[in-house]
This record gives structure tokens, C-alpha cells and sequence, in this order.
């Protein structure tokens, strides 16, 4: 019974994850593309790395889900 109830709890996180996962995304979608480019050293503002903003996003998330029971 312990061992049908540990496979039933990780089943049920991993799906709280993957429901997560597009609200997380639709959370932080201000931030990722309104928040402005680092700054230069002349004064400027660099381009936004949007794709590199996600990925940081996603990267987090698959750390996170190797991190739970199997």
C-alpha cells in the first residue's frame, strides 16, 4: 500500500507541474517583455533577450521536476 500511495503522490505532482507550467509562463510574461536590457557601458541599453528570458524560466522549471521522486 506505501508504495502505490508514493507512485500516486508523484504522479499527482508531476501533473500540479505540468498545469503550473502555463500559468507560471502566463505570469511572467509582463516581466519577460517589458523589463528593459541590461545597460551598456556608454550609456545605452542592450537588446532583450526574450528567448534567453524563457529559457532561464523553463530551465528552472526541468531543475525543479528532476528534483522530485521517481
Amino acid at each position: 500500500m506505501g508504495g502505490f500511495l508514493q507512485t500516486v503522490f508523484a504522479v499527482t505532482i508531476y501533473m500540479l507541474l505540468l498545469v503550473l507550467l502555463p500559468f507560471t509562463l502566463l505570469v511572467a510574461t509582463p516581466f519577460v517583455l517589458l523589463w528593459p536590457g541590461r545597460r551598456l557601458p556608454g550609456g545605452g541599453r542592450a537588446k532583450r533577450d526574450i528567448e534567453g528570458r524563457y529559457r532561464k524560466i523553463l530551465d528552472f522549471w526541468v531543475e525543479l521536476g528532476k528534483g522530485l521522486p521517481t
